[in-house]
């Protein structure tokens, strides 16, 4: 019985091209997930993050109560230039 030509191709390139694709494809997928990891912050920067959001929040409501005191007393410095003690 002679080997069947279909099944030698399939042995000699097809086998191949498909071990080396499975290869390629395992080291993408390792390099991918190599840079997700060092991306990814640690929960303690995670952390610091967050904290130091809220704290410019809250130092941005300063701020505006700030500016808001600041114009009321110009527009009221301005509505009576004689009177110079406001409080």
């Amino acid at each position: 019985m002679a080997p069947n030509p279909t099944l030698i191709v399939l042995i000699v390139i097809g086998l191949p091209v498909i071990c080396g694709t499975l290869i390629v494809l395992t080291l993408l997928i390792l390099n991918a997930m190599k840079k997700q990891k060092a991306g990814s912050p640690s929960p303690d920067e995670t952390r610091i993050i967050q904290e130091l959001h809220q704290a410019l929040l809250r130092l941005e409501k300063r701020i505006d109560a700030l500016e808001t005191i600041y114009f009321e007393n110009d527009r009221h410095q301005k509505g009576n230039p004689r009177n110079e003690n406001l409080r």
